[in-house]
């Protein structure tokens, strides 16, 4: 019984964990690309491609440009503000998802140590109730925040 449990909650961490990712972490590529084709592409609107699937804070703006091989962003100052915070917003939101999975984890490990100590076994279910539901509220939240920076720009 442990061990399915176990199992259940792992896949529903590995889950969460792989809706946090972008759609182009998940794509594999299809042979050889042209570098600058590719940087192009990594530097167009919208495009995520930051640390661990994290998206970057000008996700939303619609004027970037490639310099030196790097992303540059091209900021309006009093236009554009709305459309970085939304992005830094989101990216609060999708670390907090992160730390839901990981609590998913943290609780499956009490719950597998508690050694059917009725309490233990008490505050492992809610630590993993409580980050599911966690789970459901980032997801949800980065949905809303995509609407609303898709609308901005």
């Amino acid at each position: 019984m442990k061990k399915r449990l176990l199992i259940h909650i792992l896949s529903l961490g590995v889950a969460g964990f792989l809706i946090l990712l972008p759609p182009s972490a998940l794509a594999q590529e299809g042979g050889a690309a042209d570098e600058a084709g590719a940087a192009l592409s990594a530097c167009s609107s919208g495009s995520g491609g930051g640390f661990l699937g994290l998206p970057t804070w000008y996700k939303y703006l619609d004027n970037t440009e490639l310099i030196g091989g790097r992303c540059s962003p091209v900021v309006n100052f009093p236009d554009d503000i709305t459309k970085i915070l939304l992005a830094i917003f989101e990216i609060i939101i999708r670390v907090g998802g992160l730390a839901a999975v990981a609590f998913v984890i943290w609780g499956a490990f009490q719950y597998q140590t508690s050694q059917g100590d009725p309490e233990k076994t008490k505050n492992a279910r809610s630590t993993i109730v409580n980050s599911l539901i966690g789970i459901a509220i980032t997801v949800s939240a980065v949905a809303i925040v995509n609407l609303i920076g898709r609308s901005l720009g």
